[in-house]
């Protein structure tokens, strides 16, 4: 009976120890893995663990937290997700409920990566409601949606390769000086929706790039952008300094104010309001516009479209906008002090013979 007894209590001791082991779990995750809640202020550094870093499962920004991201690293988003969680089990979701600080710089961009072959396999960047994202060279590809904000968020001098490129959904979004490349225009995307698109050197402008998406830039108040290789380049849009070429049309409806429409295959403009703007090489150049002022369908002399459309320095429409300079996407520029919709039909002419 005695030792019936004293084997009953070993096994009991054995399976409470395993049970107790299996408890304790695996291993922790790798120094250079990222997954589950961000609290407090973590940084991501170029120096060790990274600057290669992976994240393997959803990943959540508290509120009030900030989370920095230094130059130079890059974060490789796993095809699936490790935790199976949040909206979408399937693929990796990367919530901002706090503050996310990514600063590269001309010399060392932040990248965002995902599994080699993956389009759309993670969520990209979501700005929640209370939330921000200050990002300055970055590069996102692979996503679903390069950045959806419904807090506030700064996109400049930044690439976007993704399904879809910039949806401000609530808060406010501004984006400067970047590319935004769409899967193609039979695809019904959007490059950027319901933010603003600007330059902060009007003299000097970059102009923000939108090519290969279904509609290039909706709902937004635009200036110093381009839109090319989609089938709507601009549509309801508040449109200053732009460029539309070759998409199947450059501007829907809305405003447009010195802006270019070129060798699009179906229309330069449709319906709006158009002022200081060219229609050219378009089968319907202004076609149903409410209003036209000092609008022209002339050749607008770009450097070498459709690589490099910045204005040859003899253009006419170097002098066109309504304040002296030029139009379209790199305007207003330094301009000549003089509009040359102002000059005489002598100077135009000789340009065209």
């Amino acid at each position: 009976m005695r030792q019936a007894r004293a084997f009953f209590f070993f096994v009991c001791v054995g399976i409470f120890l395993l049970g107790s082991s299996s408890v304790a779990g695996p291993s922790p995750w790798p120094a250079n893995y990222i997954l589950g809640l961000i609290t407090g202020q973590k940084t991501l550094t170029h120096a060790y663990p990274g600057p290669f870093y992976y994240m393997v499962g959803d990943l959540t920004v508290a509120p009030g937290a900030t989370f920095t991201i230094e130059p130079g690293c890059t974060i490789i988003v796993s095809a699936s997700d490790t935790l199976q969680g949040g909206g979408d089990p399937a693929h990796i979701e990367f919530t901002i409920n706090g503050a996310l600080v990514c600063q590269g710089d001309a010399a060392d961009s932040i990248w965002f990566r995902s599994d080699p072959g993956c389009a759309g396999c993670w969520s990209g960047l979501v700005v929640a409601s209370g939330g921000s994202a200050a990002l300055s060279y970055c590069s996102i590809a692979g996503a679903q949606t390069g950045l959806a904000s419904f807090g506030t968020a700064t996109l400049a001098n930044s690439q976007i390769s993704s399904l879809y490129g910039v949806g401000q959904w609530a808060g406010q979004v501004s984006v400067q000086r970047c590319l935004l490349i769409g899967p193609g225009k039979a695809v019904g995307t959007r490059g950027i929706q319901f933010a603003t698109v600007s330059d902060p050197q009007p003299a000097d402008p970059q102009p923000t790039i939108i090519r290969g998406f279904a509609v290039g830039v909706a709902g937004c108040q635009v200036s110093n952008a381009i839109a090319t290789d989609c089938q709507i380049g601009f549509q309801s849009c508040t449109c200053a300094y732009c460029t539309a070429y070759g998409n199947e049309s450059g501007f829907w409806e809305w405003t447009a104010k010195n802006c270019i429409s070129a060798a699009n295959s179906s229309c330069g403009f449709l319906g709006g309001d158009v002022s200081f703007s060219d229609s050219w090489s378009n089968p319907n150049n202004y076609n149903n516009c409410r209003n036209l002022l000092m609008t022209a369908n002339w050749n607008p002399f770009f450097m070498n479209a459709p690589s490099d459309l910045r204005l040859r320095p003899d253009s006419i429409f170097m002098g066109w906008s309504d304040t002296g300079g030029q139009i379209g996407a790199f305007g207003p520029g330094a301009g000549p002090p003089v509009a040359a919709h102002n000059t005489s039909w002598g100077r135009i002419k000789a340009l065209y013979r």
